[in-house]
């Protein structure tokens, strides 16, 4: 009895997994006309190495990141994401479901703590993976090109605001 409750406890998880939604993480896809290359906004080059690319999972107002991330491509291939042997999935979304995704860029161990970053418009895409045998992984049709730009830090912001004040008052003397 007890390895027919595991039997069934293990096919239970599997398809679980197995129904999510996938894609490929690929901001390159001449096949598919993708063609989104992240780049820096003082420069205008492709960012590389240093950078780490994300997906990031958009439900109502809220976001969830997806793993794995991956890193940039250098060279004549900068600004294109090193694309993961395997696609990603979607947790809580089944395949040939909508998901609303955006791509994000970042220099540091997280979006929110890096001072250089930028990020995608969000864009909606049939995933992949629905059906049996499971259909293909969904390529990222709607994503576009973007920037990643300093972030200032708060400080350098209250100084500035003081400095402008400071002049506004120094001028109506």
């Amino acid at each position: 009895m007890k390895k027919t409750i595991a039997a069934i406890a293990a096919l239970m998880i599997s398809v679980t997994g197995y129904s999510q939604g996938t894609f490929l993480f690929n901001n390159r896809d001449t096949g598919n006309g993708i063609d989104a290359k992240i780049t820096d906004a003082v420069s205008g080059a492709g960012i590389s190495t240093g950078f780490t690319a994300q997906m990031w999972l958009i439900n109502g107002t809220s976001t969830t990141p997806l793993l794995p991330t991956t890193t940039f491509r250098t060279g004549n291939a900068a600004g294109y994401v090193t694309a993961p042997a395997d696609p990603l999935s979607v947790p809580g979304v089944a395949g040939g479901a909508n998901a609303t995704l955006r791509m994000v860029a970042f220099n540091g161990s997280d979006f929110n703590s890096s001072t250089v970053r930028g990020m995608s418009a969000p864009f909606t895409i049939a995933l992949g993976g629905g059906g049996s045998p499971p259909s293909t992984p969904s390529p990222l049709i709607g994503l576009t090109s973007f920037t990643v730009a300093i972030v200032p830090e708060p400080a350098t912001i209250a100084l500035g605001i003081l400095g402008l004040g400071a002049l506004l008052i120094r001028r109506k003397k």
